[in-house]
């Protein structure tokens, strides 16, 4: 384009931007005043938008790499790198548990043996065929039978639980007694001076006795209070009641 062709197109652009606008002042005098505004805004806004367009394609625009499938492939290798990383952790966790209950087993069975084997040597070491023994037995089943027998009787149980407990209390006393005198009515002596024979026979079952009894009670009490409970809020119902009427 020559420069002498630069100063019309300004001018031509110049009468049809006056033409538009005098267009526009003229709708405001004219009768139809809606219509001649309205043709008047278009005019304007359509060279307007001409002279945009205009500057705007002038200008070059240049690409923008595609950063977000860059971040993509970054974010994913990062997370593959993480999972992998937890996947060896927990691997190696596992391991450690592993290998922490196998220990903890084998102690526990290295452990368990011997008592076992104490308990089996103690069993046959004892003859269970002595008289004395067997009325031991009889003893503490009927002590067994009378506790579930006087559940409901709660003085009762409160004295036979007292009675178990200063029999365990006497029972160091009465090693050392039998331990004296066990010619007497045994074939062999079984109290040692540690008194094991006199607590698993004697201390222990009159110990579970009174355990039993103890729990009985508690459940006693449980059930007293309930019933207490209950009878006030009869009570109490019935005191509203007649204040009703």
């Amino acid at each position: 384009m020559s420069p002498k062709a630069k100063p019309k197109s300004h001018k031509r652009e110049k009468l049809e931007t006056s033409s538009t606008f005098a267009l526009f002042l003229s709708g405001l005098n004219s009768p139809h005043y809606s219509t001649s505004v309205t043709l008047g805004f278009l005019g304007l806004a359509g060279h307007l938008s001409t002279d945009l367009k205009a500057t705007f394609i002038s200008y070059p625009t240049t690409p923008v790499p595609n950063t977000p499938n860059i971040t993509i492939i970054v974010q994913g290798q990062v997370r593959s790198e993480l999972m992998e990383e937890l996947k060896s952790a927990m691997g190696d966790h596992m391991e450690q548990m592993a290998d922490l209950v196998e220990r903890f087993t084998a102690e526990l069975r290295s452990g368990l043996r011997p008592a076992y084997e104490n308990f089996i040597g103690f069993f046959h070491a004892i003859d269970w065929k002595e008289p004395w023994l067997i009325c031991l037995l009889a003893f503490h089943v009927a002590l067994l039978l009378i506790a579930f027998i006087s559940r409901k009787n709660t003085n009762f149980q409160m004295c036979f639980f007292l009675l178990a407990l200063a029999g365990v209390y006497l029972a160091e006393r009465l090693n050392r007694f039998l331990g004296d005198n066990w010619k007497s009515f045994a074939s062999q002596n079984y109290f040692d001076p540690h008194g094991v024979f006199l607590s698993v026979l004697w201390s222990g079952p009159l110990l579970v006795i009174a355990i039993i009894i103890l729990v009985n009670t508690l459940f006693s009490l449980c059930q007293l209070i309930i019933r207490w409970k209950k009878a006030e809020l009869r009570h109490r119902a019935r005191i509203s009641r007649n204040k009703q009427d």
